[in-house]
């Protein structure tokens, strides 16, 4: 992500959570200024909202973050593809593919110099980042209709309130 700040000096990167900023620290010599370290956050919804892209670099490509980003339906969203094998059941599963299945903005797992372009892109090319926006949207209402269900919500909140 450094390397993307740098060929972007007006871009600003916003990682939100509890160790982004251990995770992160080394890679930010130089960019400091474009990188706003927020730590934990209890709702990150306004964090998206004011976002031209969500990135995920976590390399399973998952989590809530990523759901949140999607289901938001307000940008687009970049991710690694992830395949992994069960040993009971050899088939692959991918939740970034699941989530966003926009090819264009989906890396191979391991593969952060294809964010580093994707994300290049998004942020250079208007055209493309507002397709891509619309390709969000779209995929949203596939994704809310599909898994946001009032059952699926309200087990989803039952896991939370357990917590």
């Amino acid at each position: 992500l450094r390397q993307v700040l740098l060929d972007n000096p007006n871009a600003v990167l916003i990682p939100v959570g509890i160790t982004e900023a251990n995770k992160f620290a080394s890679s930010i010599v130089g960019v400091e200024d474009q990188v706003k370290f927020l730590g934990y956050v209890q709702d990150p919804i306004p964090y998206l909202n004011m976002a031209d892209v969500f990135v995920s670099i976590f390399p399973a490509s998952g989590g809530s973050s990523l759901l949140e980003a999607v289901v938001s339906g307000q940008l687009p969203s970049v991710a690694m593809r992830s395949e992994s094998v069960t040993p009971y059941e050899p088939h692959k599963e991918s939740v970034a593919e699941e989530c966003i299945p926009v090819p264009e903005t989906l890396a191979n797992n391991g593969d952060y110099m294809g964010i580093k372009n994707i994300l290049d892109r998004l942020i250079q090319d208007d055209v493309f980042r507002s397709e891509m926006k619309m390709k969000t949207i779209e995929n949203s209402k596939k994704f809310e209709a599909k898994y946001a269900s009032d059952k699926y919500f309200n087990k989803v909140l039952s896991v939370y309130q357990g917590l």
